[in-house]
């Protein structure tokens, strides 16, 4: 009799714990860590619109989709806004299954220098291609 009873206790205690590791495999997944970047730096989703060939480099001009993320004291970039980088031949034959015209590309971006504003024109920002994501 006092073997069954400890036999049943121990089988509780064991279904008890079992119970308790299902609960805790079901939890949500731990929250990935977020990338830092370097000031003047953005991680972005962006829509190709044009490929330019400027000797060494391509020029690119996209639409930004999304800023994911921005290093300290970067400016800004608005949702829909306009944004060109350039990156060397070398990673663009690297990648140019992943930039194409019309298609979209999730990258890090780094401030490169700002145009030269003639007569009533914007000034406009040209970026450098450091990474893509996808």
């Amino acid at each position: 009799m006092k073997k069954s009873l400890l036999l049943v206790i121990c089988t509780a205690l064991i279904l008890g714990c079992a119970n308790k590791k299902k609960m805790t495999d079901n939890s949500e997944p731990a929250p990935e860590a977020e990338i830092s970047l370097a000031p003047g730096y953005i991680q972005a989703n962006l829509k190709i619109l044009t490929i330019e060939d400027s000797g060494s480099q391509k020029i690119i001009s996209s639409e930004v989709l999304e800023i994911l993320n921005y290093g300290s004291s970067t400016d800004p970039v608005p949702s829909g806004s306009s944004l060109k980088f350039v990156i060397d031949n070398e990673l663009f034959n690297k990648s140019s299954n992943k930039i194409k015209q019309n298609g979209t590309l999730t990258a890090i971006l780094s401030i490169e220098q700002s145009g030269m504003m003639m007569g009533n024109d914007k000034k406009t920002n040209l970026w450098k291609l450091i990474t893509i994501n996808n």
